[in-house]
Formats: structure tokens, sequence, C-alpha cells
């Protein structure tokens, strides 16, 4: 996970959650103590008017802001374990060599097995280890693990506006779903709740309009990081992780 702000992340998710905040996860008050832990698809980078800079030092180790009063928890995480940047970066610099084919499927897959898959089963680990950390340090803690939006359509795609060869984006798209379905077994293996943004975000990709797209692709058409969700995704975001909380308190 990135060591980003903790403090910034928080206050970001919270007020995209519609939760109260003054900046800090100590100041909610409901829930009580709300931590936001994950990597960039979390924090939001690019998208203006935030908090990035630490409050106070530079930035701690996420788990720190764990306390054992700690009432809700956010996680986003298991891209990075699997190098999916490096997945996305690779296709789209193959992708002009055979616009039509799958070059990057066959290279990924080129020594027999499927790389992409190896990295996703070597993640499943990393991430049980890291529920159960959260477990640990705050045992009373609803705990949402909260999944990727789809980057791609799953068939076609939008080459050369994402630079990703046609019959390569089938692939990618079943990176995430094999991504997807990990995330959602180690969240019920260890008393955690899924949110499937995945699944949510059918028709959303980066390769929509402005408006309607998501997430951004290479050349972002709005202020967001490359390949990263814009604040339209962010808030369909927390209104999924919104959902499994209201139905936990009955409306």
């Amino acid at each position: 996970m990135y060591r980003r702000a903790v403090l910034a992340a928080a206050a970001t998710a919270l007020a995209l959650l519609g939760l109260p905040t003054t900046g800090t996860a100590e100041t909610v008050s409901s829930p009580k103590h709300y931590v936001a832990l994950g990597d960039s698809y979390a924090s939001g980078p690019g998208i203006p008017e935030q908090r990035t800079d630490p409050r106070l030092g530079p930035n701690p180790p996420q788990f720190d802001a764990l306390r054992r009063h700690t009432d809700l928890v956010t996680i986003t995480i298991g891209g990075n374990d699997i190098d999916i940047g490096a997945l996305w970066l690779t296709c789209a610099r193959l992708g002009p060599t055979d616009p039509s084919g799958d070059p990057c499927k066959r290279q990924a897959t080129a020594g027999g097995t499927d790389l992409c898959a190896q990295r996703i089963a070597g993640a499943a680990p990393k991430v049980a280890r890291v529920l159960a950390g959260v477990r640990a340090r705050s045992p009373h803690a609803t705990v949402l693990l909260v999944g990727y939006l789809r980057i791609l359509p799953p068939t076609t795609g939008c080459y050369p506006a994402f630079p990703i060869a046609r019959g390569d984006v089938p692939y990618v798209d079943g990176v995430e779903r094999q991504l997807t379905a990990m995330l959602a077994d180690q969240a019920n293996n260890h008393g955690a709740v899924f949110v499937d943004s995945y699944a949510g975000s059918l028709g959303h990709d980066a390769c929509q309009q402005p408006g309607v797209k998501w997430v951004e692709g290479p050349a972002p058409t709005s202020a967001a990081a490359p390949d990263h969700p814009n604040v339209i995704g962010m808030r369909e975001v927390a209104g999924f992780a919104l959902d499994p909380l209201r139905d936990r308190n009955g409306g």
C-alpha cells in the first residue's frame, strides 16, 4: 500500500461518503472513528480540492491510524500487489504492434502459465494478512474491502484512445474479474464486507464520454490521474460503500 497521508485519505473518503468531518478521522460524529486505508485508487490522485499534505510531520504507516475503538474501516488494496498498472502500460505499449490482435495476452502467457493469474494468487495471502491485521487492531470495526472500478469494457475497447489492442481488451477485463473474485473471497473469509465496484461500473469505463466514464484513460479528460477514478467515480464508489452500511443500520 502507498504510505499516503491517512488524514488526507480519511477526510476525502468521509466527504465522499457524505459523513461529517473537519479533516481528521478522529472528529467524525457518525461513525465515531473511521479509518480509510488503501492505494491510489482510494486517494483520488489528481482530483482537486483535497488535502494532500500530512497534518503533522511525515506520512506514517497507514495502520498507525487504527485504534481499538475504530468502528469503520474501508480498504482498497490488491492492484499494486499484482502490478496492474504495469499491465495497462505494457498492453498500451504493445497495442500498436497488433491493434486487432492480443499481443499483451500472448506475452503474459508466453511461458505456458498466465503471469497475471499467478500474481493474483500470490496477492491473496497479502490481502488476508491486511484484513487480519485490521481485525487485530480494531476488533469491533465494520470492515469494507472496496474493489476496483472497471478500466475497460468487456470487449472491443476504444483503440487508439486507450491504446490496448482490441483482442487484449477481454484479457485485461478478465484480469480485473479475477482480481475482483479474489478480493471477494478474502473479504468473505475474514469477516469483511466486499464492495463490488467492478460489477457496478459496467458502462462507465475509460472508453466512455466525459460525464459518463468514472475512470480516466491515459489522457484524462477531467481532473484526475491517468488510469484512475475521476471525481464522479469516487462518488459512485462511495455510494456503493454506503449501501451495506445502510443495510446494517436497517435502512
